[in-house]
């Protein structure tokens, strides 16, 4: 079979390319914010946002792969593999980041609740919704991040919030990524499944 970028019946190659654009783009943020995240021994991005990010690409990366041979997919596994690396440091620097003594003095279990609760609901939202290849999930992720991203930036005693490289980053991710998916997914609008 050959590797192809997008396998959409239908779709234009420039959305399939806007779309690699964007996780391109994704995956520099992820390296910039672990590479900040070692400097400052803290996570970088928002801990909601680990889990939701970290479940949702175990969920589509593993369990609801796009289709084979494509650029996407392994852009995916990149992605599951360079959150591996931000949970490890949300566990291992997490708890000393929390200002509210009852999460620090609970941070291990609260974490572990949060990615039982993210990985529960993203199934449902999958199975209630049809979102097959996740699109309309990730939407509303990115959504979800780039209002914690505030927070965070202003939020952390320390000052160190994402590295700055990440802003701007993150958003042109966020723009030609969501853009891409949004205008060619057959999943685009939400829309429950019928009823049986």
């Amino acid at each position: 079979m050959p590797y192809t970028l997008i396998h959409i019946q239908g779709v234009p190659i420039w959305l399939g390319v806007l779309n690699v654009i964007g996780d391109v783009l994704w995956i520099i943020a992820y390296l910039l914010i672990i590479r900040q995240g070692f400097r400052n021994r803290t996570y970088g991005i928002p801990m909601l946002c680990i889990g939701l990010n970290f479940t949702w690409e175990l969920l589509y990366a593993i369990n609801f792969p796009f289709t084979k041979s494509t650029v996407i997919e392994d852009l995916r596994w990149a992605w599951l593999i360079l959150d591996a690396v931000i949970v490890y440091q949300l566990f291992r620097f997490g708890r000393n980041d929390q200002t509210v003594p009852l999460i620090r003095q609970y941070f291990y279990p609260i974490c572990l609740a949060m990615f039982a609760s993210t990985f529960i609901g993203q199934l449902a939202f999958h199975y209630t919704f049809q979102d097959k290849i996740g699109v309309t999930n990730a939407y509303m992720i990115n959504l979800v991040m780039s209002m914690l991203f505030i927070a965070l930036y202003f939020g952390r005693p320390s000052g160190a919030g994402p590295p700055a490289a990440v802003r701007p980053g993150g958003g042109a991710s966020l723009s030609t990524s969501t853009m891409a998916a949004r205008v060619s997914s057959p999943t685009s609008a939400i829309r429950p499944a019928p009823s049986r």
